[in-house]
């Protein structure tokens, strides 16, 4: 980070956190494990962004690329955090944007499984050799295939940099669809509909089983590949709107220009509720303020650009899960 600083001159070099927040690479560079999962976390304060400017505050994200989808909602126009996450085998105790990801994506491979049906994902062909269609040495079908050879998706992309070949994503489904004795077209359609339940029941578990009704929320769909399925995922939960930014592979990227500069600062702090010290509370708060006032400082941010947000993670006696409430 040294090297880059050096070479922008007075530049800010920021980097972007997975609490909803830039911060200097200097700050970064003390803690590396607050970047984690931060391009996420950068797409659904995208969309809360958006959402605000399109006149709809409840949202949930879909966020398709090459691998996975990620989805995160968001709630009056703020994205939802976790402060317990899990990443693989290991528990963050980190503030962060909460996102459910899955092994959906247009790279997604489609095959046949041991039960003699139809899957997509989670493996997939990455982005190289990618899909058959780029042309690049490609062997297995993936929804990229079947999307372009349902006309769902055009034949030139990047901005007519990249020229997609419908005849091998043609043969790939041919290929496919010879283990289930359908039309290609058939298996095409089969696979979208697939990877569209997939994403319908990743929303769910981060909706419905939450206590959380997606009938009241709009579908933004965004990345290289969510909007494509956008209409399905829908259709399956009972939205009745979707917003797709005009940006879609870029709304991630945008995120960073529209997020602000946030520091955490935590510390253990046990009370009952029946038995509280307001005095010994605000006295914890006060401790917290300060270090986030010098943190602020050192990043050049003015006493008058500086919101504090105080919140505490409770529970109920004998629970082990904690529930961020701001105070």
């Amino acid at each position: 980070s040294d090297r880059v600083e050096e070479a922008l001159g007075d530049v800010p070099f920021l980097i972007m956190k997975s609490n909803g927040g830039v911060s200097s690479a200097r700050e970064v560079a003390k803690k590396p494990i607050t970047a984690v999962l931060s391009g996420p976390a950068a797409g659904a304060l995208s969309a809360a962004y958006l959402g605000r400017l399109s006149g709809h505050r409840h949202l949930i994200t879909l966020d398709g690329g090459g691998t996975s989808s990620d989805i995160a909602i968001i709630e009056d126009g703020e994205a939802k955090r976790a402060t317990r996450n899990r990443l693989d085998e290991f528990t963050l105790r980190l503030p962060m944007i909460d996102v459910v990801t899955i092994g959906t994506g247009g790279g997604s491979i489609a095959w046949k499984s041991g039960e003699e049906r139809l899957r997509v994902g989670p493996r997939s062909a990455g982005a190289n050799p990618g899909p058959i269609c780029y042309g690049r040495g490609g062997e297995e079908p993936t929804l990229t295939d079947a999307n372009l050879v349902l006309a769902r998706s055009p034949l030139l992309i990047a901005g007519g940099e990249v020229t997609l070949n419908k005849a091998l994503a043609m043969k790939a489904m041919r290929q496919l669809s010879r283990h289930f004795k359908m039309g290609p077209l058939e298996i095409a359609a089969g696979v979208v509909e697939i990877a569209a339940w997939n994403q319908a029941h990743a929303v769910r578990s981060a909706t419905v089983q939450r206590g959380i009704s997606p009938h009241d929320f709009a579908l933004m769909a965004f990345g290289g590949s969510g909007p494509l399925t956008a209409g399905l995922v829908a259709d399956i939960l009972g939205i009745e709107t979707v917003i797709i930014p005009p940006f879609p592979g870029m709304t991630s990227a945008f995120g960073l220009e529209v997020v602000d500069l946030v520091h955490d600062f935590s510390i253990s702090h046990h009370q009952r509720e029946d038995d509280l010290n307001l005095e010994a509370l605000g006295s914890a708060f006060e401790q917290l303020e300060q270090r986030a006032e010098e943190g602020l400082g050192l990043e050049g941010i003015p006493p008058h650009r500086r919101v504090f947000r105080r919140s505490a993670e409770i529970r109920y006696q004998g629970e082990a899960h904690e529930i961020e409430v701001d105070i």
